[in-house]
């Protein structure tokens, strides 16, 4: 492996060395990331703080754009832009694999999805699986159903019709949400399924939103967030980090052991310490639905997607990975990844990815 990228660094220099090296003393080098809106502040904190960590070494101008996770991957996969790598919570298909094999997928940490509704005068809501299913399904169309007068009896549920909030473009949060859905409800896995594709997307038609069951759509967790916060009576999913800022109801969801949770730092951790760094063969891990009493139900990875092999630009990969195993292991990234709502990596998970079987390419070209 080292000696394919040391060959490919060599032809890039040869052809377009020149071009990086625009200052005299430290070199010039871009780093573009674009994609999942799941962990974006996170990946732009980590930027801002990465090039500080480098400017001794290097001008970075490293950037990070929230476009959503298909279309990262589409920019990473087929290269349509400049972009270095791809934030991502959609898992990559066998298909694409097979079409592009220099692809790899790299956890970065792990965050929430959280359940949120606009009900004016309520600050917390409880919700069931099931009912959360039936919700998005279609079953349950008003607020006031005794379903959910059951599950809050001090509540004063308004008669308003339940107006379903849903992504609108190709989303990582959205299969997280329908992952979640799937393992909660065999009849919706069986029905809808588990999808990632926007409202107005081909696909399976049969892998998509019930279309009596929705009412509005956005762009984005933000964009989500920003509807929900608009429209009243309305419940969506969104990252935990969404929520901080606007003042949302976060709605409290049982778990397999039947306990009432709200989505928390300390909920995400115990999902991750339970998983214990379990990744199969292409570095992913499900952790929705997790066994253990304190588990929030809807717990998922968030991943970088990188090219292996192939990138184009020798400077800007090889700033890449140095900036991979400075997330990994300093603690500046772990102290901003739980101020951003997320969870760091566990230290096996971290020690794999660095040193185990999914080293980046080698030592001497992080540390070059």
């Amino acid at each position: 492996m080292f000696v394919t990228w040391r060959l490919v660094c060599v032809a890039v220099i040869t052809l377009a060395g020149s071009d990086v090296r625009a200052t005299l003393g430290r070199p010039s080098v871009s780093l573009l990331g674009s994609g999942a809106s799941f962990p974006s502040r996170l990946y732009v904190e980590w930027a801002a703080a990465f090039k500080a960590f480098r400017k001794d070494k290097v001008q970075l101008q490293m950037t990070y754009k929230s476009t959503g996770s298909g279309q990262g991957n589409a920019m990473t996969i087929d290269r349509r832009q400049e972009v270095h790598y791809a934030g991502s919570d959609l898992l990559l298909t066998n298909n694409t694999y097979r079409q592009v094999p220099d692809l790899q997928m790299l956890p970065t940490s792990a965050g929430a999805v959280v359940i949120i509704v606009n009900l004016p005068g309520i600050k917390t809501l409880k919700l069931t699986p099931e009912v959360l299913v039936g919700i998005y399904n279609g079953t349950y169309t008003l607020w006031s159903d005794p379903d959910l007068k059951s599950l809050n009896p001090d509540l004063d549920l308004p008669m308003k019709h339940i107006r379903v909030v849903v992504r609108s473009d190709t989303s990582g949060t959205t299969e997280i949400f329908t992952r979640a859905l799937s393992a909660f409800d065999t009849k919706w896995r069986d029905t809808f399924g588990w999808f990632s594709k926007g409202l107005n997307e081909s696909a399976d038609p049969n892998l998509r939103w019930n279309s009596s069951a929705y009412w509005l759509s956005g762009r984005t967790s933000l964009g989500v967030s920003g509807v929900v916060t608009a429209v009243k009576y309305s419940i969506s999913y969104v990252s935990l980090l969404a929520t901080r800022h606007l003042g949302l109801t976060r709605c409290k969801l049982s778990n397999k052991a039947g306990r009432s949770l709200a989505p928390s730092l300390d909920a995400i951790r115990r999902v991750v310490k339970a998983g214990n760094g379990k990744f199969d063969t292409r570095f992913n891990a499900d952790l929705v639905d997790s066994n253990g009493a304190q588990s929030y139900p809807i717990v998922a990875y968030t991943y970088l997607v990188i090219r292996m092999k192939t990138m184009k630009n020798c400077d800007s990969a090889k700033e890449l990975y140095r900036y991979i195993a400075w997330f990994t292991t300093n603690e500046e990234a772990s102290y901003l990844c739980k101020e951003n709502g997320m969870i760091p990596l566990s230290k096996n998970a971290s020690e794999r990815i660095v040193r185990g079987k999914y080293r980046v390419l080698c030592e001497r070209l992080i540390h070059s």
